[in-house]
């Protein structure tokens, strides 16, 4: 099992992006060392798809407001709000069935974050 734990931010305000970040909508920074086996799918400019068993995603407590999370052009309206410090469990970690370039993250306010650990098995 691998686990890779970064941190998503918003970086055009009302504008989704990918989880994984574009590097023109949102940005990732990796908080460990997942190695070139992920990296090469974090803020690219080409959605990148990448399958896990379990996605944990936490909305930093210092945001200004909330941050949503849906599929790909996800907005405010159609996807799930996390106020600050706020958690959202997807997955049961049992197969790697999820793809997580199909989410997408946005925020009413530039610079919001989403911090993320996935699961791999």
């Amino acid at each position: 099992m691998a686990i890779y734990i970064g941190v998503t931010t918003v970086v055009v305000a009302g504008t989704s992006g990918p989880l994984l970040g574009d590097g023109t909508n949102t940005s990732v920074a990796m908080q460990n060392s997942p190695g070139s086996n992920f990296t090469q799918f974090i803020n690219q400019a080409v959605r990148q798809g990448f399958d896990v068993g379990r996605i944990l995603l936490f909305a930093r407590k210092a945001n200004s407001g909330d941050v949503y999370i849906g599929g790909v052009g996800v907005t405010s309206t159609t996807g799930v709000a996390l106020s600050p410090r706020e958690m959202l469990p997807i997955g049961t970690g049992q197969v790697n069935d999820m793809n997580v370039g199909d989410l997408d993250v946005n925020a009413d306010t530039t610079g919001d974050k989403v911090f993320f650990i996935l699961e791999v098995k």
